[in-house]
């Protein structure tokens, strides 16, 4: 799991306030069903007060968004998906590994998402049609495939026009690691950040293996 510099993520709520509108500033749009999916994990792990939490205290920095309006195909600033991890962390308690724990398992809590997915029958379909997959989820970036040995069992993606905060590199592996597995369908899964935006490089790179 890619690791990001406690210095980085917000300590309190002036922290999480500066850094939120820094994102606002930032466009890019998802789809609602990644969002909604979003919510429904911090649901099931911490109760509709936990909910409620998060929708408060995106409402003191200035950003209300209820989600219980959310519609699963309409765009919403990816902003609000960033905004929300880091102010589980100020507010929740969360870690860098819960983070990714929850993007480990939106695709089992989006039947749209899962769907998708089951279409790529296999990790080199994935693999091939990956950056349709990025453009039906985002309006911005692309995912870029660069290399896959199925016969060494590692793929590579490059993650390109996406920068928000190094906290996303977490949420895309826990992400990856879902997707691999309902593909490979094998064991010793493995998805690592091998260069990073965040880092300075130009693109983030994705590394994944399998045994």
């Amino acid at each position: 799991m890619y690791v990001v510099k406690e210095e980085l993520i917000p300590e309190n709520k002036k922290d999480l306030k500066k850094e939120v509108d820094r994102l606002m500033d930032l466009s890019g749009n998802v789809k609602g069903e990644v969002l909604r999916a979003t919510f429904a994990y911090i649901e099931m792990r911490e109760g509709p007060e936990g909910v409620k939490k998060i929708e408060d205290t995106l409402n003191e920095m200035g950003y209300p968004f209820p989600h219980k309006s959310i519609r699963p195909y309409k765009w919403y600033k990816e902003s609000y998906s960033v905004s929300i991890y880091l102010s589980a962390m100020v507010v929740l308690g969360w870690k860098q590994e819960d983070i990714y724990n929850l993007a480990n398992s939106v695709l089992k809590l989006s039947f749209l998402l899962r769907l998708i997915v089951k279409q790529f029958v296999s990790l080199r379909h994935i693999f091939e049609e990956s950056a349709k997959y990025w453009e039906r989820h985002l309006d911005f970036g692309s995912l870029v495939p660069q290399e896959i040995d199925e016969e060494k069992k590692y793929i590579i993606f490059y993650i390109e026009g996406y920068n928000f905060h190094p906290i996303s590199n977490v949420y895309h592996t826990g992400y990856f690691d879902a997707v691999m597995k309902l593909s490979v369908r094998g064991e010793g899964v493995a998805v690592k950040v091998v260069k990073s935006v965040y880092d300075g490089e130009r693109h983030t790179e994705i590394l994944g293996q399998w045994k």
